[in-house]
């Protein structure tokens, strides 16, 4: 079964079940929505003596507890900081965001809030209207101490639904990165406001790094030699999975830029987030990979690849 509780406003790769919603939400709200409006409380960690039989506290721990279950989600320092998840989020409030998505991972362990970007629904990556995009921004925290809150922008690619996480080449354009939890009022608006200074910034990027791949010119031996080195050197069978993306290369009817580094680019994206792991693969796992695993770290040699043909 499915370890996944979420709603979704509209259809997206990434959330294949949900509530649809008609109306805007807050985060709170959308908090409330993914069946995340439960509060975690930490406590002291121990052990039971094999020597005494007694129980002892471990004072260098801590455990977070689910109140609502009464069940242990992560096992941390002891000088954590833990939020309330709708604590973690709710600074987004702050420019009048639209939320989309919501979701649980792992039993409430980590969970996730899509926005759809404010003032940048959708962008053009290459002009012309030939290559349109939706931009999203994703905001993550958790409770089992795996992750601070934090912030990623994430395009998706009209045209094959790809997420497309493009690393940024600009030290002010960030495609990723953690933010410190206030109360203070101002100091939530100046997060609030840095999350869209930094989507211009990216997004600009973003153009710039799309462009230069669609000019750069590739034959059919080069665009295999690239996608070849993409490939890491664990895989068990790389020349199997080297040949799945450059099938998805020169077949797919999404792609449109065959023949450049752009189509190299959306052929490893394309396969990773549709193909790889087939139809046994869960949601959730395309979801995370996209934004900070497999697929992510594939894109990253594909780029030095490229570049270093």
């Amino acid at each position: 079964m499915q370890d996944t509780k979420q709603f979704s406003a509209r259809h997206v790769p990434w959330l294949k079940i949900g509530t649809e919603v008609d109306e805007a939400v807050t985060a709170e709200q959308a908090i409330t929505l993914a069946g995340l409006d439960f509060d975690v409380k930490i406590v002291q960690d121990g052990y039971k003596s094999p020597v005494t039989g007694n129980w002892k506290v471990d004072k260098s721990k801590r455990k977070v507890v689910r109140l609502d279950t009464d069940t242990p989600l992560g096992t941390v320092s002891p000088t954590y900081q833990h939020l309330q998840y709708r604590q973690a989020f709710e600074f987004m409030d702050e420019i009048s965001p639209e939320y989309v998505a919501a979701g649980s991972l792992k039993g409430g362990r980590q969970a996730f809030i899509v926005v759809q970007a404010p003032q940048l629904e959708t962008f053009d990556a290459l002009g012309g209207g030939e290559d349109p995009h939706d931009m999203y921004i994703v905001l993550r925290a958790s409770h089992d101490g795996t992750r601070a809150v934090e912030v990623s922008m994430l395009p998706l690619r009209d045209k094959c639904m790809n997420m497309m996480p493009l690393p940024s080449f600009g030290r002010d354009a960030k495609q990723r990165w953690s933010i410190r939890h206030t109360k203070n009022m101002h100091e939530k608006l100046t997060q609030a406001q840095k999350v869209l200074t930094n989507l211009d910034g990216y997004v600009q990027n973003y153009r710039e790094t799309a462009q230069l791949l669609a000019s750069i010119d590739l034959d059919i031996d080069e665009a295999r030699r690239v996608i070849a080195e993409s490939v890491p050197e664990y895989i068990k069978q790389p020349d199997k999975q080297a040949d799945a993306i450059m099938n998805v290369y020169t077949t797919s009817t999404r792609n449109g830029y065959v023949g450049t580094g752009w189509g190299v680019v959306n052929a490893v994206t394309e396969y990773h987030d549709h193909f790889r792991g087939g139809a046994e693969r869960r949601p959730e796992t395309r979801w995370t990979q996209g934004l900070d695993g497999t697929t992510v770290r594939a894109i990253d040699r594909t780029l030095q690849a490229l570049s270093n043909r």
